[in-house]
């Protein structure tokens, strides 16, 4: 009978040695996946790029699935921090609707560019598991709450659903953002034209009070 495929670490590093072969091990998966995508890698690949033997990434993993969710968990952890810190901050800080676009594009290309293409791999080439799916819409409701707090008092937005929009806004942002990686290879578009388009794209659709 064929038994479902485990797709979480086998145990987690509690001695520094063993946290310093995972993050290794994280590392190296990142570059493999980004470099030769998620159908074309595997187990061997990522130990040779980390150092270490494939019996001591079998020890964490139990292969290139339970990489590749480690991975998602930790860019979740990051982007759930962000969120729960960084956007209250800009959308509390009082600031024109273009400056406060910017800011918060720019911030979101940061979080994403340390690995464009791994990011596109992960929400785009691989189906996300349930309990990702699970963190994403929990991030999206609190960032969409805050928004939509946001848009019914901003003076330059006079928007008659603010609910709708800011969920629309959010998934403007996280789409294109998350697009970029993939884009880039394709297009000579450097980062800060293409943060001007998204800009210039929400500002459009959020239509401020005066235009």
């Amino acid at each position: 009978m064929k038994t479902k495929q485990q797709t979480a670490p086998r145990k987690l590093p509690k001695q520094e040695r063993s946290r310093h072969t995972v993050e290794a091990i994280l590392q190296a998966a990142a570059e493999v996946f980004a470099d030769e995508g998620y159908v074309r890698a595997n187990t061997n690949r990522i130990a040779e790029r980390a150092g270490v033997s494939i019996g001591s990434l079998y020890q964490f993993f139990p292969n290139k699935d339970a990489i590749l969710g480690s991975l998602l968990e930790h860019h979740l952890d990051e982007g759930r921090a962000f969120m729960d810190e960084e956007i209250p901050r800009l959308l509390q800080s009082g600031l024109p609707l273009e400056t406060l676009l910017k800011r918060t594009v720019d911030a979101l290309l940061d979080l994403h560019e340390k690995n464009p293409r791994l990011m596109w791999l992960l929400f785009r080439e691989r189906p996300l598991p349930s309990a990702a799916l699970a963190m994403l819409d929990e991030a999206e409701q609190s960032v969409a709450r805050q928004l939509a707090l946001f848009l019914r008092v901003h003076p330059e937005i006079d928007l008659p659903h603010p609910e709708l929009a800011a969920r629309v806004t959010f998934q403007v942002i996280e789409l294109l953002v998350h697009w970029y990686g993939s884009l880039s290879e394709k297009m000579d578009v450097d980062r800060e034209t293409f943060a001007a388009e998204i800009v210039r794209l929400l500002r459009g659709y959020l239509k401020p009070a005066e235009a």
